[in-house]
């Protein structure tokens, strides 16, 4: 026995399954630097091609690549680069794959032989037949482990993924011999989960909301074989059972619920009540003077507008003058004292202790350390108002090496705002960096924790495009996930091993870059173009500002929020502000500069932005 086929039966008989991706990459690196030692080329190339087979990420839209960059040639020019490339490989290698499909009794293995081999063409039906039944059990096996008392949030995701699969290949095949019946038994199946949702216990949000969302995409065949008035109680009670200690999951299953209302036919007024009344509670939860009370109120206010709910508006907008009117909503005088300061510390600690993991990070989303613009606005004005020369002064910023950047002529109106939002954000600045550090430290800020949450935002939508005239999928969070991965395992190694100084660099280069590229793709989805024609009729991309620009709701009624666009931009690109993307791109900051301050304002630039989401909207 050779060593490739040691490994193929350690695989086999210790049934490694999803949750050892891992494991079996480094195994079959581990394999692969041996073989090269011993000079096995030929069991390399098959060790490496088993490799790739397990690396792909398989969705319901085909087979992604796991990393993606450029690679120099000879001559000097780039070109894409991606691995796994399925591109790449030759008939020989499907081949092999499709041998490894028909002997493996591994039935997580078979199934991701088999997705390659479905999504590349080279299934008879039968053989879908046998990979729509493994990803059947895979999902059933896993759904299972979500029951047993525990953290299984992967498995939590992935009953579900291998659910989606299953039907997905039902649907394709449904017309093809011997799948008469599987994408009607993989529905009910669906059903029989979602009828359980009482023992999904922690993952009750994930088990309601997905199920729901499967249901809809497959509506026309759900409607006439599944209770879907079943689907629709059953959402109601799991709504308040969800909202006694999530509230915002309770919303998030009224959400999903209101669209399948709408689809049988049912009246949803009750819902959208029950959701600006958990809007409220969301309001009250918060202590006075977050900054959140003002948007839960007025989002509550808009709901019961909505419906033309006359018992509520009259009492909300007395509400929202009041919560605009009382206390200060995040500003701060220069008058911090230190006791003001151990004030915001215990905060900070009582947040920590009483959030979970994804309310932790849904407080990077809304960011309640930051003023609204409102209140700068009247910070500056205030203080133009209090001292005249101020208002007489001129400004400009120059760079590190002494070059004037940008210039302020006197009285200007951005510049008096632009040193009030400087004042707030040093403030909120550090109550965030405080945050982060003591949710991390309390073991509620992790890689897992902060993919599954990606995992239910627009981030992990595919996005159509075209490229050499090929239809391609891009998912974003395939971008920010390496940056992610190698700045949590930095931080790992920074609170376990004492004295070891994480690596920014690296991981402040890829985000904050990143950040760029996730603002195209919500370009995208707007049908906003990120390119401009030139005087001399070529094409090129438009620069960061053009962007934030062409995304100010004012101007474009893209529903785009103010208060990101102008976090965005003074992180990024404002020359009276951090301006860290040009100094990314350019190479102009030194290895001191990298701090980790700069870290995590871009880490909760990417958080601030899965918030929203998009509809279609007249027919496109």
């Amino acid at each position: 026995m050779n060593p490739l086929e040691e490994l193929l039966q350690k695989i086999e008989h210790e049934q490694w399954d999803a949750k050892d991706h891992d494991l079996i990459n480094t195994s079959f690196q581990e394999l692969n630097g041996r073989l090269y030692q011993a000079g096995d080329y030929d069991l390399l190339a098959l060790s490496e091609k088993e490799r790739e087979a397990f690396a792909f990420t398989k969705t319901t839209e085909g087979l992604k690549w796991k990393l993606a960059g450029t690679r120099t040639l000879e001559d000097g020019t780039e070109e894409p680069l991606e691995w796994p490339d399925i591109k790449a490989w030759k008939e020989a290698d499907f081949q092999y794959i499709y041998q490894r499909f028909k002997t493996t009794q591994n039935t997580f293995a078979r199934s991701e032989y088999g997705l390659i081999l479905y999504f590349t063409g080279r299934l008879k039906p039968d053989e879908c037949k046998q990979l729509y039944q493994d990803l059947i059990e895979l999902s059933k096996r896993y759904y299972e482990i979500t029951k047993q008392p525990g953290k299984v949030p992967f498995h939590a995701t992935q009953f579900l993924h291998c659910l989606q699969l299953a039907l997905k290949i039902a649907h394709y095949k449904r017309k093809a011999p011997g799948f008469s019946n599987e994408l009607e038994n993989a529905l009910l199946l669906a059903e029989q989960m979602h009828k359980e949702w009482k023992q999904a216990g922690k993952y009750l949000l994930r088990n309601i909301v997905d199920i729901t969302a499967i249901i809809l995409q497959y509506f026309s065949f759900a409607k006439p074989i599944l209770n879907l008035d079943g689907f629709f109680d059953r959402n109601n009670a799991a709504v308040e059972e969800e909202a006694k200690a999530y509230t915002w999951g309770g919303i998030y299953i009224i959400d999903e619920n209101i669209k399948l209302g709408k689809a049988i036919d049912k009246d949803v007024t009750a819902l959208v009540k029950r959701k600006a009344q958990l809007y409220e509670n969301l309001a009250t939860e918060r202590r006075p003077g977050d900054l959140a009370i003002i948007t839960f109120v007025e989002t509550a206010l808009r709901l019961y507008e909505e419906i033309g709910d006359t018992d509520n508006i009259p009492r909300l907008e007395q509400e929202f003058k009041k919560v605009k009117a009382e206390g200060e909503y995040g500003m701060v005088s220069s008058e911090l004292m230190e006791e003001e300061s151990g004030r915001i510390e215990q905060i900070i600690k009582e947040e920590v202790a009483t959030k979970n993991e994804t309310q932790i990070l849904e407080t990077f989303v809304h960011c309640p350390m930051f003023s609204t613009l409102e209140n700068v606005q009247l910070m500056a004005d205030k203080q133009k108002n209090e001292d005249g020369l101020f208002s007489m002064m001129g400004s400009s910023i120059s760079d590190k090496f002494g070059n004037t950047i940008a210039k302020y002529p006197n009285n200007s109106e951005e510049w008096a705002f632009l040193q009030a939002y400087e004042f707030q954000f040093q403030l909120g600045t550090q109550s965030l960096v405080y945050f982060f550090r003591d949710a991390f430290m309390a073991g509620k800020i992790s890689e897992i924790s902060i993919n599954t949450f990606l995992q239910n935002t627009w981030f992990n939508d595919p996005i159509k495009r075209i490229y050499n005239n090929q239809a391609v999928a891009v998912v974003p969070l395939e971008l920010v996930k390496p940056a992610i991965r190698y700045f949590l395992a930095e931080l790992n190694r920074w609170k376990n091993e004492p004295g070891y100084i994480p690596d920014l660099i690296l991981v402040t280069d890829s985000l904050t870059l990143k950040i760029e590229a996730l603002l195209r793709y919500m370009c995208d989805k707007l049908r906003i173009s990120t390119f401009k024609l030139r005087d001399d009729d070529l094409v090129m991309e438009r620069n960061l500002d053009e962007i934030l620009a062409s995304l100010e709701h004012e101007k474009y009624n893209t529903n785009f929020q103010e208060d990101d666009r102008r976090f965005i931009k003074f992180v990024l690109s404002e020359k009276a502000g951090e301006n860290l993307r040009n100094k990314v791109a350019h190479g102009l900051m030194d290895s001191f500069e990298y701090s980790f301050d700069k870290i995590i304002l871009v880490f909760t630039i990417m958080m601030r932005l899965t918030k929203y989401t998009f509809q279609t909207v007249n027919n496109g």
